[in-house]
Order: C-alpha cells, then sequence, then structure tokens
C-alpha cells in the first residue's frame, strides 16, 4: 500500500486543512471584489466632446425619421447661447459658434444634452461636419437622452439596431 501525499512531503494534515481555509476565503473576496468593481463600471459612462468645425446636421427620432421644428440649442454655463430650429427635413445649422458648449435638442435642462467642442484647431480640421442627432420625441422624459453620431455609418448601425432595417 502506498503511503499518503500528505506523509511522503512530511506535512501535516492539519496544515492542508489551513491552507485550504485560506485559500478558500481569499477567492472568496477575489470574487466578492470583482463582483463589485463589475457593478460599478457598469454604472459609469463618461462621454467624450464631439470636435466639430461646424454646428449643423439632421434631427432624427430613432427609426431614422426626420423630427421636424424643434428646437436646437448650444448651452453654455447653464445658460443658452446660440440656437436655431429644425426644418421640415431634420436639418438645422446654428452659425458663429466657437469653443466648447452643450447640445440640446427641444426643451429641458441642459444636463440632458451632448458636449461639443467647435472649432478650427487641429483636432476640428479633420472631423466630419455633420451631426446625426437622434432624439425620442414622443417618450416620457425618464430617460432623456439624445444621441449625437459624427459618422452616418455609425447613424445608419444605430438606425438598424432599432428597426431591424437599413435606413
Amino acid at each position: 500500500m502506498k503511503p499518503a501525499t500528505h506523509e511522503i512531503l512530511g506535512i501535516a494534515k492539519r496544515r492542508g486543512f489551513r491552507l485550504r481555509c485560506f485559500l478558500g476565503v481569499g477567492f472568496a473576496w477575489v470574487v466578492a471584489f470583482g463582483l463589485t468593481a463589475r457593478i460599478t463600471q457598469a454604472q459609469i459612462t463618461i462621454l467624450k466632446p464631439l470636435h466639430v468645425r461646424h454646428v449643423q446636421g439632421y434631427v432624427t427620432d430613432e427609426k431614422g425619421n426626420a423630427v421636424a421644428s424643434v428646437v436646437v440649442q448650444l448651452f453654455r454655463d447653464g445658460k443658452p447661447v446660440l440656437g436655431t430650429r429644425a426644418d421640415n427635413t431634420g436639418w438645422f445649422q446654428i452659425e458663429g459658434a466657437r469653443g466648447r458648449y452643450l447640445l440640446q435638442v427641444s426643451a429641458g435642462s441642459p444636463e440632458l444634452g451632448r458636449e461639443v467642442a467647435v472649432g478650427t484647431n487641429l483636432l476640428t480640421l479633420f472631423c466630419r461636419k455633420t451631426l446625426y442627432v437622434m432624439v425620442r420625441p414622443n417618450q416620457p422624459c425618464d430617460d432623456c437622452s439624445i444621441r449625437v453620431f459624427t459618422s452616418r455609418g455609425k447613424f445608419f448601425n444605430a438606425v438598424w439596431q432599432n428597426t431591424g432595417h437599413y435606413y
């Protein structure tokens, strides 16, 4: 009959039990910390400002249909600075904007917009200039966020995800 491994190595059975307890508690801490970190990560979303040369583009709903006659405003320090109204095709254009603003569509508080940096610096020199603003016009304002795209392809992908077909 072969002797047990712990007898060959000269390790007492008690030491193995303590090691298993220590590793079990350590594993429990790692799992608890990992789950907490995962939950915390899921709640934080920080959007970088969009760099554009001009503030112009289209306002659409989630299905890609034009939203007419909505007010598009630029806010600075919580106050509206510049603004315009979209036409029947959803097209808007705001002239004379330079600097950082919060882009807001329709009425409501300015915290629900998207930050844009407008100017002629090196970052904006090569950026696309058409914005595609996706809003939910007839929904309750619990989750009144707007989605702003500077890429036509990403806008079409968002419409496809919302409707199941391309725009």
